[in-house]
């Protein structure tokens, strides 16, 4: 009953009130939906931001560990297989001088080999490859010796590298399940073995130093307190930050055995409840989780819910704010425009309701123009309108009794007629009619109408009616009912309803058609005026109601209109907070109106102390070519009323005293009627980008240089070729001659002091590239500088990091560097000095320096001499810059191009009067740096014809003078097609050459490198030495990828004729 009465009560409301309840119960749902909405997704994307933050560390965690095994595993292996290789050359060399037969001396080595144990379970095994691919026999095995493998996948792809690092599955006679398999191959080539050292990467897992990860995961951090951890599939901590020993049966505090969950799902991520050790309660964690199989170890990376969804507090109450204000402002208009509204609306109920009284003369006077004022001239022509047909329908209603009455007359003759009755055959012939059908027809009597067709008096689309219409309903309830146009004789058309009725024998079988006809033409009349009056009204009420609807969703729009104003208002704040770009908007007094986070860095200034101050006293903008202040971009929009597009990059002097380099960018702000309302400044920060063009200048300027050093260096050592050639030969000729023999070496290391000339102009040169080695750069570091401060009074001091790692250099060009640094130190420190050098393992994780991540060797040389003035400081790496009266400026300018080329970074760091610092980072290597002692040099030793190709006739000659010298035939060929004519010719002569020594460029001809890849197809067998001007040439660097066999650096001497010959052909 109460709830009856509040119904009725909230019915009998006048509608200025419904409105505002409706409203504001509309407003206070979107408000609270979209709050709620809003609330819900920032915290979804939080959370899945974090947990993708988490997932991505732990991925890139067990990738780090995951590469750093392979690093460690891999050295470990090539050093025994290297070892193993040493060990083989011995057993070899044994059977060349003669102490045992080559049968011996592989059987030796095979027993040597297999002493070394790899790991618990890895060994050492051979490949004889000699026959590869088509038979791959272990030379050598602890287990399957002599057995043929060539069909095994790894064993083709082994027999094809010869060299190098291989990971495979693989399972030993004895066992019963195929294990992860790490390989390093070394080759040895005169017995064409493939020495390989193999063992299960499980096996490895105290190679990997735990401490290396340590140092790294340790500070990694997530919010405030999350962290990043290891340990392994049974609980035990690798590396936790705060706990040690075994957490397997950790609990957070709701009892849930969390690691134990993570050790067996071992990927995914999970959410617990834990208490740090010294927190006082515990907090929801989430953490994401990775498995490393080769250790069976899990990383994981955490953080605090609390933590990661701080932002959200104060999303909240931003929230809560904003709905009081919109309250506050909303509800008043709602009152007003509801108040507006019924007004206007209870004078339409009033009208309405002495028309509905019989007034139709009632008339509204419009009060508005808006749709409730063109509702109200509706609601006036509606009342005309319904007038003027009240007076019609009064005359067509007198008119109607009168039709009436004689409609009365009518009825009696229609109903003694009778309604029209006829019967067919199947095929439509007339068998039946009664009098009326007379009548409908227009015969005279019913058997005129016999034998007829009833479809003469139908339309041509009856039979299509018939067929798709009448005889299917007629199959299945043997009757059909509906309307037709029926044709008289004398041609009228008459509107009937028809009766077709199937008539069926006792069979079932049809037999007839039974029809009954009724004639309602004019009822079909009176209908279609009936029906044109309703569908007038049904189109003026359906115009109310549209009018009526419009009305609504014009609320609507204005209500929605409210909201979305307050929506950009937020995102315009959120994006000026976000952007990397400083945005300043002023007014038209140029006062400052509003400033963004970035736009406080660049001007130095923070936006409270900003606002309502004038633009152009905030900073100053200075053109750097005349150091004059410009106006300030914002003040020059005010002025003009166009935009300000930056014609240079502007040095911005901020309110702090800071400097920077910036585009000021500047437009008009118009309000809502196009008149100018202030201006807004972007501004660029572009001193990083400034810092990075000076660097591309300065490399530009050293490719430069190198392209013209390259060519020059080029035809110089081959012109030393043939001084060098001929006293390093003329030194064994006159070897008894002591005074000859000085003379010459003066000679030669004058030649050799030319030769380093040309060695430094090729490091400018594209072909320029550093053949790399594995050294110790301690070692050259110490030896270059006590050469060049050798006789000085300047006291040296060492500090090399013990376990320093090797450095993967150019050993020439890397003391090059050195050399010209110390030579830099001692010439500044003429009255003496200290000079410090000092050498750092430098891990580098990217960012600072312009190379890329990985481990470097840090070198640092120090100097007490007078320093650097900064204005020299900038352009110190320039090539031909020189403060020095007879300097050449190409010192330091070559230490920069090596130290880059090697994908390293140089720098130098100096206070006037204290001295400098240069910092050289090299990349490195954990291998340890191999030296191999020089061979003495036998003459005569050679035999046999060997074929030098060279343009230059004069190198080829010295050339071919010091083959003849150490016992060997000579031949020359100009270029690389007449080399490859002469070889196929001694090839089929049966004659063929035992080397060839290949120019790498023949300027108009066929050069080394295509002749190389030609003469291999011929002969696979041969054997071809690249001799090039261009040293550091990226072919001579990676010669073996090319097809050569070795090779000869222009100019190049005896000594080094005599000791390639000797390895290849012995």
């Amino acid at each position: 009953m109460k709830k009856r009465k509040t119904f009725q009560l909230v019915r009998d409301l006048k509608i200025r009130t419904k409105l505002l309840m409706v409203y504001a119960v509309l407003f206070l749902v979107t408000v609270a939906t979209g709050s709620i909405s809003v609330y819900l997704a920032v915290k979804e994307n939080i959370r899945q931001s974090m947990e993708n933050e988490l997932a991505n560390t732990s991925d890139a965690l067990r990738n780090m560990v995951h590469a750093a095994a392979t690093t460690a595993v891999k050295t470990h292996l090539r050093g025994i297989s290297e070892a193993g290789l040493k060990d083989v050359h011995h057993f070899y060399s044994l059977y060349k001088s003669g102490e045992m037969t080559e049968s011996e001396a592989k059987n030796l080595a095979g027993i040597r080999l297999l002493t070394d144990v790899i790991g618990k379970t890895g060994y050492i095994f051979v490949w004889d490859v000699s026959r590869a691919p088509a038979s791959v026999p272990l030379a050598v095995h602890p287990y399957i010796q002599g057995e043929d493998v060539a069909y095994v996948d790894f064993v083709q792809e082994g027999a094809r590298l010869k060299e190098g690092y291989i990971e495979y599955d693989w399972k030993n006679p004895h066992e019963t399940a195929a294990r992860k398999k790490s390989m390093y191959l070394s080759f040895f080539k005169p017995w064409k073995w493939v020495i390989a050292a193999a063992s299960y990467r499980e096996e490895f897992l105290d190679l990997v130093d735990i401490a290396d990860f340590k140092a790294f995961i340790t500070p990694l951090k997530f919010g405030e307190s999350g962290y990043s951890f290891i340990f392994d599939i049974n609980g035990d901590t690798v590396i936790h930050p705060t706990m040690t020993g075994n957490l397997f049966d950790a609990k957070d505090t709701g009892g849930r055995y969390f690691i134990r969950e993570m050790c067996f799902n071992k990927n995914g991520v999970i959410t617990y409840s834990w208490q740090e050790p010294g927190n006082m309660k515990a907090r929801e964690k989430l953490t994401a989780y990775r498995h490393i199989p080769e250790y069976d170890w899990i990383v994981a990376s955490s953080s605090y819910h609390d933590e990661i969804y701080a932002p959200l507090r104060k999303l909240s109450g931003i929230i809560a704010i904003t709905a009081i204000l919109s309250m506050v402002i909303v509800l008043p208009l709602m009152f007003w425009l509801s108040s507006l509204l019924s007004r206007q609306l209870t004078n339409l109920v009033k009208g309405f309701a002495r028309g509905s009284a019989g007034d139709l003369s009632v008339r509204i006077v419009p009060k508005t123009t808006d749709e409730i004022g063109q509702l109200t001239l509706y609601f006036n022509a509606f009342m005309e309108k319904l007038e003027e047909y009240h007076i019609s329908l009064r005359k067509e209603m007198d008119e109607k009794i009168k039709t009436a009455s004689r409609l009365e007359v009518f009825g009696k003759f229609a109903q003694a007629a009778g309604q029209g009755f006829f019967m067919t055959d199947l095929d439509g012939r007339i068998t039946y009619a009664n009098p009326a059908m007379c009548h409908i027809t227009g015969c005279a009597a019913p058997e005129e109408l016999i034998g007829r067709n009833i479809f003469d008096y139908y339309e041509n689309v009856f039979k299509d009616i018939l067929d798709k219409q009448i005889r299917p309903v007629l199959r299945r309830k043997n009757t059909w009912m509906g309307e037709l146009v029926f044709k008289a004789d004398d041609g009228r058309e008459i509107d009937i309803i028809q009766n077709v009725f199937l008539i069926r024998d006792n069979l079932g079988k049809a037999r007839l058609f039974a029809t009954v006809i009724t004639d309602i033409t004019e009822r079909k009349r009176i209908e279609s005026i009936i029906q044109s009056q309703k569908e007038r009204i049904q189109d003026q009420y359906a115009e109310l109601e549209t009018r009526n609807l419009e009305l609504v969703d014009t609320h609507k729009r204005l209500v929605d209109s409210n909201l979305a104003l307050s929506r950009e208002k937020e995102l315009l704040a959120i994006t000026l907070r976000s952007i990397a770009d400083g945005v300043i908007t002023t007014d038209t007094g140029g006062f400052v109106t509003l400033m963004n986070h970035t736009a406080e860095i660049i001007a130095g200034v923070k936006a409270a102390d900003a606002v309502g101050k004038s633009v152009g006293k905030l900073f100053e903008l200075v053109n750097e070519k005349d150091a004059k202040v410009i106006e300030n971009p914002a003040m020059t929009v005010i002025n003009t009323g166009t935009i300000a597009i930056p014609m240079m990059d502007y040095l911005i002097v901020g309110a702090d005293g800071s400097t920077k380099y910036v585009i000021a960018t500047a437009a008009p702000i118009y309000d809502a009627e196009q008149s100018l309302s202030g201006a807004v400044l972007v501004l660029r920060d572009v001193t990083e980008r400034r810092k990075m063009e000076k660097e591309l200048i300065k490399s530009m300027k050293i490719e430069s240089l190198g392209i013209f050093a390259g060519g020059l260096a080029h035809d110089f050592n081959n012109l030393l070729m043939a001084v060098m050639g001929n006293i390093s030969l003329a030194s064994r000729l006159a070897k008894d001659d002591k005074k000859m023999s000085s003379i010459l070496n003066d000679a030669l290391n004058a030649s050799l002091s030319a030769r380093e000339l040309t060695q430094q102009l090729l490091t400018f040169s594209r072909g320029g590239e550093p053949v790399l080695s594995v050294e110790s750069l301690g070692e050259l570091v110490v030896r270059a500088a006590d050469f060049i401060m050798s006789g000085s009074d300047i006291q040296m001091i060492y500090d090399i990091e013990e376990n320093l790692w090797s450095g993967i250099v150019d050993k020439g060009q890397f003391n090059q560097v050195i050399y010209n640094i110390v030579l830099n130190a001692r010439q500044a420190m003429a009255d003496g000095g200290t000079l410090t050098c000092a050498a750092r393992n430098f891990s580098y994780v990217g960012g600072e320096f312009p190379m890329e991540a990985g481990k470097y060797v840090r070198i640092d040389i120090t100097d007490s001499g007078p320093g650097v003035a900064p204005e020299i400081l900038k352009n110190i790496f320039d090539p031909f810059f020189t403060t020095k009266e007879n300097g050449s400026g190409l010192g330091l300018a070559i230490a920069f191009s090596i130290v880059q080329k090697h994908g390293g970074h140089i720098s130098l760091e100096s206070i006037p009067g204290k001295g400098c610092v240069f910092s050289i980072y090299m990349p490195a290597s954990t291998e340890k740096a191999v030296t191999t002692p020089a061979e003495p040099v036998a003459d005569g030793f050679g035999k046999g014809m060997i074929l030098v190709m060279d343009d230059d006739r004069t190198v080829a000659d010295i050339a071919m003078l010091m083959l003849m010298h150490l016992g060997f035939d000579a031949d020359w060929a100009k270029d690389g097609t007449e080399a490859l004519e002469k070889y196929a010719a001694a090839l089929d002569n049966g004659n063929p050459y035992r080397a060839v020594i290949m120019d790498l460029t023949i300027p108009g001809g066929m050069g080394g490198l295509e002749a190389v890849k030609q003469l291999k197809k011929r002969d696979p067998t041969a054997v071809v030495f690249v001799s090039s001007g261009y040293s550091n040439d990226p072919v001579v660097a990676d010669y073996r990828d090319h097809g050569f066999d070795g090779v000869l650096n222009k100019p190049y001497l005896y000594e080094d004729l005599a000791n390639i010959l000797r390895r290849h052909l012995g």
